[in-house]
């Protein structure tokens, strides 16, 4: 990464109100506790690798960000059955999949859109290696 560059992603929470908020966030805590890492707060990232640097300064990246949230709906996500699965990284270690509900896919694209200057009709494009929106458990490579 060059100097100067610091690489963001685009989160969605669940309301800390909401119930699911701390089985999720317990769910973490306790993964993290078992291998010795650090929680986090319960999320998915629904645009990752967003560049902050002198062509993209962090307040063009908060306008963008603002300007694409106010185009958009609150939205439920909803985790895929049998959605807990592994990778060998440090970003994606344990995660459960979650539902490409079109409300979803409609953030996404249009961070996309916004971010990167891509068309909706070049279709989603989640990180790798999962490449599919996710709720991490765990991060670190175990």
């Amino acid at each position: 990464m060059a100097e100067g560059v610091v690489k963001v992603s685009i989160w969605v929470e669940p309301p800390q109100d909401h119930p699911t908020y701390e089985q999720i966030k317990n769910l973490i805590h306790d993964v993290s506790a078992a291998y010795s890492a650090e929680p986090f707060e319960p999320h998915a990232t629904i645009l990752g690798g967003i560049s902050i640097d002198d062509s993209c300064p962090l307040e063009t990246v908060k306008k963008k960000l603002q300007e694409v949230a106010a185009g958009l709906s609150p939205f439920e996500l909803r985790t895929q059955d049998r959605g807990l699965s592994f990778f060998d990284t440090w970003n994606q270690n344990v995660l459960l999949l979650v539902e490409e509900s079109a409300e979803l896919l409609d953030a996404h694209l249009a961070l996309l859109a916004a971010f990167r200057g891509q068309a909706a009709e070049d279709g989603p494009a989640f990180s790798p290696p999962s490449k599919c929106p996710h709720v991490s458990l765990l991060y670190g490579e175990h």
